[in-house]
């Protein structure tokens, strides 16, 4: 519900060809930590890797082929 908490700025998007694939990453996105979700943020992209070691799941175990549409955030995250 974001009606009771603006004003909302957009901080991060990416282009998916497919609903389903958005959706699995929004959901993982919020099972992120705020260390992980600031770097994405942030746009840095090869510290993502770390941050999910950090929490007992790599980078790589957890992103789909296909990835987002944009390809400077995909070379980014895959790093």
């Amino acid at each position: 519900m974001t009606a009771a908490s603006t004003p909302v700025e957009l901080a991060w998007a990416a282009d998916y060809e497919r609903v389903d694939d958005a959706f699995t990453m929004e959901k993982q996105i919020q099972n992120w930590s705020r260390a992980k979700r600031l770097a994405l943020i942030e746009g840095r992209f090869k510290d993502l890797p770390e941050l999910s070691k950090k929490h007992g799941i790599t980078w790589r175990m957890r992103h789909r082929e296909g990835g987002p549409v944009d390809s400077a955030p995909a070379e980014g995250l895959d790093a």
